[in-house]
């Protein structure tokens, strides 16, 4: 994988992310930091880069990514407020619509990608409404 595609695709998300790539790769475990890292990790995996890709520009393990793109999730099912309100943060206000996120799991992915837009949408619906 060519690591020149994931700069190009990832400056959706630093428009909107208060850190420099530089401060993303480095090994720091400050929530603040750690947050908007994965926030990447899930925008990227959403946009289909692989764990290794992922990892590789991050400058970490997969397995890291695997866990942030975990804490993401839990995010969204309500788990984790700041780390949901990141994410809201970089899908309202990123140029890129395309994000989604897994609900339901199916066999058929374009049944699984509906499932996803759909949710997204009534989500951020409610939470225009409030």
């Amino acid at each position: 994988m060519n690591l020149a595609n994931i700069d190009y695709r990832i400056e959706d998300f630093m428009a909107v992310c208060p850190y420099t790539i530089s401060d993303l790769k480095k090994k720091k475990r400050v929530r603040e930091v750690a947050y908007w890292r994965f926030v990447g990790f899930f925008w990227l995996r959403r946009m289909g880069y692989t764990l290794e890709a992922i990892g590789e520009f991050f400058n970490h393990h997969h397995a890291t990514v695997l866990n942030g793109l975990k804490n993401a999730n839990d995010a969204i099912d309500g788990y984790n407020d700041d780390l949901l309100d990141l994410i809201k943060m970089v899908y309202y206000n990123a140029p890129f619509k395309g994000l989604t996120i897994d609900v339901e799991k199916s066999p058929d992915v374009c049944v699984n990608e509906m499932y996803s837009q759909v949710a997204l949408e009534n989500f951020i619906h409610l939470t225009k409404e409030k």
